[in-house]
This record gives C-alpha cells, sequence and structure tokens, in this order.
C-alpha cells in the first residue's frame, strides 16, 4: 500500500512538472506579448505627444485667426455695413421723388426738341 502511494504521488509530481512547464512556457509568452504591448505604448506615446504639439499649433493658428477677425475683419464690416446703409437711406428718401424727375426730364427733353425746331425755322 504505502509503495502504490509512493508511485502515484511520483505520477502526480511528473504531471505537476509537466504542468509546470506548460506553465512556464506560457509565461514566456505572456511575457514577449508585454514586452510588444510596451513598444507599442511607446509609439502610442510619441504619437500622442506629436498629436498635442499639432494641436498646439492648430490652436495657436486659430487664435490668431481670431484675432485678426476681432482686429482687422469685424471692424471693416462694420464700416462698410454703415456706408452701405447710409447710402441705401439717402436712396430710399429719393427714390419716391425718382418717378417725378423722370418726367421733368423727358419734359424737358420735349421743350428742347420743341424750341430746336422754332429756333431752326427762324434762323
Amino acid at each position: 500500500f504505502p509503495i502504490l502511494v509512493v508511485h502515484v504521488l511520483y505520477f502526480e509530481v511528473a504531471d505537476l512538472k509537466d504542468y509546470v512547464q506548460v506553465l512556464k512556457v506560457e509565461v514566456a509568452e505572456l511575457k514577449d506579448d508585454v514586452q510588444v504591448l510596451k513598444v507599442d505604448v511607446a509609439y502610442l506615446k510619441i504619437d500622442v505627444a506629436y498629436l498635442k504639439d499639432g494641436l498646439q499649433s492648430a490652436n495657436d493658428h486659430l487664435h490668431q485667426f481670431r484675432l485678426c477677425q476681432e482686429n482687422l475683419i469685424l471692424p471693416r464690416l462694420t464700416t462698410i455695413e454703415a456706408c452701405y446703409t447710409g447710402t441705401y437711406s439717402r436712396y430710399k428718401c429719393y427714390c419716391d421723388k425718382m418717378d417725378s424727375v423722370l418726367t421733368d426730364v423727358e419734359l424737358l427733353k420735349e421743350t428742347v426738341s420743341l424750341h430746336s425746331e422754332k429756333f431752326q425755322k427762324l434762323a
């Protein structure tokens, strides 16, 4: 009976050694995978730093654009708008009078034409 137990224990220890060997191989593979992940993370950190620099540059350009818009473009647009609305208001006031002016011009043309004919006959 005790020899049988020793044999059983021997086989169980042998099985455990095989299992530990398999675990060692799997741990080695995991270590390799972790090493690959570390390299990938290092590349990702570089990419993130590059993106941060690009984002900062874009933010700087956006800030410059906003300053240009605020200090140059908007004041000019305001000036253009003021000129346009002022001109529009002046012409709007004379819009009703324009029909009368056109009628007066036509009448003047006819009068000048008639007077020209009369002067031609007198000459």
